[in-house]
C-alpha cells in the first residue's frame, strides 16, 4: 500500500477515470452515507444538488477538512473544502465552492460556481460549472514526463432538480459530468469523465430525518442511506451507509457523525469506514456560519 498515491497519479496522468473530488464533500452529507441529493439544505448542496440551494434565505459559508485512511503507508492523504452560499431575492441563488485533494505526490482542484432558481409548486432547477485540473509531481522518480505535469483546466457541467412536495417529502436529482469533461493532459488519449446520475428521497417528521439515494457511474450502482436526529434544536447525530449493488468486494461503508449548533454557527464531524479495505477510516470536521 505505500506508493497508493504514486500509483493513482500515473493512472491519473494516462487514463483518468477516477474522479477523487466527488467525495470531497462536507460532514454531514458523508455521515448520511453519501445520501443527500433530496437533502441539500446547506452549502453542501453546491456539491451534490445546487437546486436545493434555494432552501437557503441567508448567506450561509462551510469549510471542511479531511484526514483520509491513516492506514495507507508512505503518503497523507487529504480533502479541503470551502463552500458559500449568496441567496440573490428573485434572481435565484448563488454559490462558490472549492474542493482540494492532496497527496505528497499529486493534487487536484476544482472550483465550481452554482446557480439555482426556483420553478413552479415548490419544483426547482440548478446549474453548476466546474473548473478542474490536476497536478503531478515526479521529480526524483527518472520519468521522462520530466519533474512536473498538470491537466490544464478543463471544465464540466452539472444539472440538478429539487422538489419539495406538500407532504414532508423532498425530492433530489443531480446529473454530474453532463459533458463528459476529458480531464487527461493529452485528450487524445481519451480520459473522459463518465457521467454521474444521482436520485433520492428524504423525509423529515419530528426532528428525525430519513434519506435515501440510488447512484450509477460508469455502469456501477450505488444504494446509500442515512438518519439524522435532532436534540432540542442544536444537537445532530447522523447514522448511514452505503452499498454498491452487483459487487462482491470493496462494496460496503458505514458513516457516523455528530454536529452542534451555537447561535449562528455549526460544527460537524463525520467518519467513513469502509468495511473491506484495511486503510483506516475517513475523519471530516466541518465549521459552518449563518450570516
Amino acid at each position: 500500500m505505500k506508493y497508493w498515491a504514486l500509483l493513482g497519479v500515473l493512472l491519473a496522468w494516462s487514463v483518468p477515470q477516477a474522479d477523487e473530488l466527488g467525495l470531497c464533500v462536507g460532514a454531514r452529507p458523508v455521515s448520511l452515507g453519501g445520501s443527500f441529493v433530496a437533502v441539500a439544505d446547506d452549502p453542501n448542496a453546491i456539491f451534490l444538488n445546487p437546486a436545493g440551494l434555494v432552501q437557503m434565505g441567508r448567506m450561509e459559508l462551510t469549510v471542511m477538512g479531511a484526514r483520509l485512511y491513516p492506514g495507507i503507508e508512505g503518503d497523507k492523504l487529504g480533502m479541503y473544502l470551502m463552500g458559500f452560499v449568496l441567496p440573490a431575492g428573485g434572481l435565484g441563488t448563488l454559490g462558490f465552492g472549492a474542493q482540494m485533494f492532496m497527496a505528497d505526490r499529486f493534487s487536484k482542484d476544482a472550483f465550481t460556481l452554482s446557480y439555482a432558481r426556483p420553478l413552479i409548486g415548490g419544483l426547482s432547477f440548478g446549474l453548476n460549472v466546474r473548473g478542474m485540473m490536476w497536478k503531478a509531481d515526479l521529480s526524483g522518480l527518472n520519468d521522462p514526463l520530466g519533474e512536473s505535469v498538470s491537466s490544464g483546466l478543463k471544465l464540466g457541467v452539472d444539472l440538478g432538480f429539487f422538489w419539495r412536495t406538500p407532504w414532508r417529502l423532498r425530492v433530489g436529482a443531480f446529473v454530474r459530468n453532463v459533458n463528459q469533461p476529458s480531464i487527461a493532459k493529452d485528450t487524445s488519449l481519451g480520459g473522459k469523465l463518465p457521467m454521474e446520475a444521482r436520485v433520492g428521497l428524504a423525509y423529515e417528521r419530528l426532528g428525525m430525518l430519513a434519506t435515501v439515494e440510488l447512484s450509477s457511474k460508469d455502469g456501477v450502482t450505488n444504494l446509500s442511506g442515512g438518519v439524522e436526529r435532532r436534540f432540542e434544536e442544536n444537537f445532530s447525530v447522523y447514522l448511514g451507509g452505503g452499498q454498491y449493488l452487483g459487487k462482491d468486494e470493496g462494496s460496503a461503508k458505514v458513516n457516523a457523525g455528530v454536529g452542534y449548533t451555537f447561535r449562528n454557527i455549526k460544527l460537524e464531524y463525520g467518519y467513513m469506514y469502509l468495511l473491506d479495505l484495511p486503510v483506516g477510516g475517513a475523519h471530516r470536521l466541518s465549521f459552518g456560519y449563518r450570516f
